[in-house]
């Protein structure tokens, strides 16, 4: 429970408490000297009890009020863990969404290396342009450049997913 639940809490115990009554104990000692007009021992002792018997609901809706305000914390705190947990779900499906474009990432990589060596094989044996072979050396850049974006918001959904969670950020996973 949280300090402003037990604080809540708290609150509805004392309201509680005002039905019960009130004993105190009062005792006093005194030592005088110098003085031959007064004794120089004294002491007093005493019991008070008090009771109120009637304040118009004003105990009763203390209580109410305090036990309103534990459930409103309550509420509170299923809401924030509800919010927590949606966060969660949302970073998993982000880190899980990010992984699986670093597989589609990586296979047009591999696509874009055959479509370079066909392309050299094919200006060796000059049967294609220098253009054709810069073209598929740009698309083999394109599709790297593309892989290490997929791998850095990866780790990017990985904090997250860590942050989400409360876990301490560390280096790479």
């Amino acid at each position: 429970m949280t300090l402003r639940g037990e604080g809540a809490s708290t609150r509805a115990r004392l309201a509680r408490a005002d039905y019960l009554p009130s004993v105190n104990l009062i005792a006093q000692y005194e030592h005088t000297t110098g003085s031959e007009l007064q004794a120089s021992d004294s002491a007093f002792g005493g019991v008070t009890l008090s009771w109120t018997a009637f304040e118009w609901g004003a105990t009763r809706a203390k209580i109410e009020e305090a036990a309103a305000g534990l459930q409103e914390i309550e509420a509170e705190a299923a809401q924030l863990k509800q919010q927590i947990l949606f966060e969660i779900a949302g970073a998993e499906r982000a880190f899980k969404s990010a992984s699986e474009i670093i597989d589609v990432a990586q296979a047009a990589v591999a696509q874009a290396e055959e479509a370079l060596r066909l392309a050299s094989a094919r200006f060796e044996a000059a049967e294609a342009t220098a253009t054709e072979l810069l073209a598929a050396e740009a698309a083999l850049t394109g599709a790297r450049i593309n892989l290490s974006q997929a791998r850095f918001n990866r780790l990017i959904a990985l904090n997250s997913l860590r942050y989400a969670r409360g876990e301490a950020l560390r280096g790479q996973p």
